[in-house]
C-alpha cells in the first residue's frame, strides 16, 4: 500500500479506545544510519494509519517505543528491554516484508490471515502483508456470502507463481515409487471457492516419465508440487555476427559458471540442451537471427529478447534508467548500442539478468 494511501495520526491520536480497534502492527525500527522508523497499523474496520516523525525518532526502539505503544511492553525482557523475537498470549508475531520486519497480528485471525495472503517472496517473507490484514478485517466484518465474494474477488492477492512458457520440474508419485519430471507450462487452471483461490494446477508439456524419448501433457499439476527452473534464457539478435560473438564471448569468458550458449539450434524443436543448463541454474544465450524471434516467442513467450543495433554511444547512459526501470516492470527489453562498444553492452546485460 501506497504512504499517501495510509491515514497519518499524530501522538496525541495514539490513544486506548483506538488501539481497542487495532488487529496488526507493523513495527519499522530505524536503520540506525539516520533512517526513520515508523508503524503501520491496520484496524478491525479495515483500515490502514500510520505513525512516523520527530516523537518516535528520539525514542529507542528497544526501551522507550513502549511508551507510545502499549503492546509492545507485552514484549519487554524483564520488564526493561524489547525482546520482539518472543511469542505473547492473544497475538502472533513474525517476520513480513523486503526486509524481515516484525508484524504483531491477533491471534484468533492467524488462521485467516494464512488461508487470504499472497504469495511468499524467495526469501519466504509476505510482501503483502499490509492488504492480507486489511481483507482478514473486512472478511471478519461480512454479513453475508455476497459480501464475503464481493471482498474475496476485490482483495484477492494470491497469483500464479509460474506463467505459460516457464521451465518447471515436478514429482510424479505413487505408492512405492516416484518420478522426477521436467516440462514446459501450457496451461494454468484456477479453482475458486466463493471468489476465492483455494487451488492452482498447472498443465505441462515435457517428456513422458515411463518413455522418456516420448512427449506427453501432464494434467492438473498442483502448485505445490511445482518448482521453476533457476535459470534463464537471455536472446541476443539483430547484430552482425562479429560483434554478436564478441558479446557472447565477453559474457562466457567473464562469468563462465553463470552464462551457457546455444548458437546451433532448431528452435522449432524443443531443445534439451537449453532446457538442462536452465535447470542447473544458468542464463543460457540463444543467438537467432531477426526473422527468426516471432516463432522462438511462440515457444517461449516470457523470455527477453535483447535486441542491439546501432546507435551513437552518446545515447548510451540516457537509457541506462529506462533500460532499469522496464527491467523491473517485467517487460521483454530492446537495448541500443554502438556495435563497437561491446564493454558497455555486457554491463547493460547484466542489469537485463533476471
Amino acid at each position: 500500500m501506497k504512504y499517501e494511501d495510509r491515514i497519518q495520526l499524530k501522538v496525541d491520536e495514539l490513544t486506548t479506545a483506538f488501539f481497542d480497534h487495532v488487529i496488526a502492527y507493523y513495527l519499522s525500527k530505524p536503520s540506525g544510519l539516520g533512517g526513520p522508523g515508523c508503524v503501520i497499523m491496520v484496524s478491525d474496520e479495515g483500515k490502514s494509519y500510520q505513525f512516523h516523525g520527530s516523537e518516535l525518532d528520539q525514542l529507542n526502539y528497544y526501551s522507550e517505543w513502549q511508551l507510545l505503544f502499549p503492546i509492545l511492553r507485552k514484549y519487554l525482557k524483564d520488564g526493561r528491554r524489547l525482546d520482539d523475537t518472543q511469542q505473547v498470549k492473544g497475538w502472533k508475531s513474525f517476520k513480513v516484508g523486503y526486509i524481515g520486519e516484525m508484524l504483531i497480528l491477533r491471534e484468533d485471525l492467524y488462521p485467516s490471515y494464512l488461508e487470504n495472503r499472497g504469495n511468499l517472496s524467495k526469501y519466504g517473507l509476505d510482501t503483502q502483508w499490509e492488504e492480507a490484514c486489511i481483507k482478514i478485517a473486512l472478511l471478519a466484518n461480512a454479513k453475508s456470502e455476497a459480501e464475503i465474494g464481493r471482498i474475496n474477488r476485490e482483495h484477492e492477492l494470491r497469483k500464479p507463481v509460474c506463467e505459460r512458457g516457464d521451465l518447471v520440474s515436478f514429482t510424479i508419485r505413487s505408492d512405492r515409487e516416484e518420478w522426477p519430471c521436467r516440462g514446459r507450462v501450457v496451461g494454468c487452471d484456477f479453482y475458486r471457492n466463493n471468489f476465492r483461490i483455494e487451488t492452482i494446477e498447472y498443465d505441462i508439456w515435457g517428456p513422458d516419465f515411463m518413455k522418456p524419448n516420448e512427449k506427453i501433457l501432464y494434467k492438473h499439476i498442483d502448485e505445490s508440487l511445482v518448482k521453476k527452473a533457476s535459470g534463464h534464457m537471455l536472446i541476443i539478435s539483430g547484430i552482425e555476427r562479429a560483434e554478436k560473438d564478441k558479446v557472447i564471448k565477453r559474457l562466457l569468458e567473464r562469468y563462465p559458471d553463470e552464462y551457457a550458449w546455444y548458437g546451433d539450434h532448431n528452435f522449432r524443436k524443443v531443445n534439451a540442451g537449453i532446457y538442462k543448463k536452465c535447470y542447473e541454474g544458468k542464463t543460457v544465450i540463444v543467438d537467432l537471427e531477426v526473422d527468426e524471434e516471432a516463432d522462438f516467442k511462440k515457444i517461449h513467450p516470457n523470455v527477453n529478447i535483447l535486441e542491439i543495433i546501432t546507435k551513437s554511444s552518446n545515447q548510451l547512459s540516457r537509457r541506462e534508467k529506462t533500460v532499469i526501470h522496464d527491467c523491473h516492470d517485467g517487460k521483454n527489453l530492446i537495448y541500443r548500442s554502438e556495435e563497437t562498444d561491446i564493454e558497455s553492452l555486457c554491463e547493460m546485460i547484466e542489469i537485463l539478468k533476471p
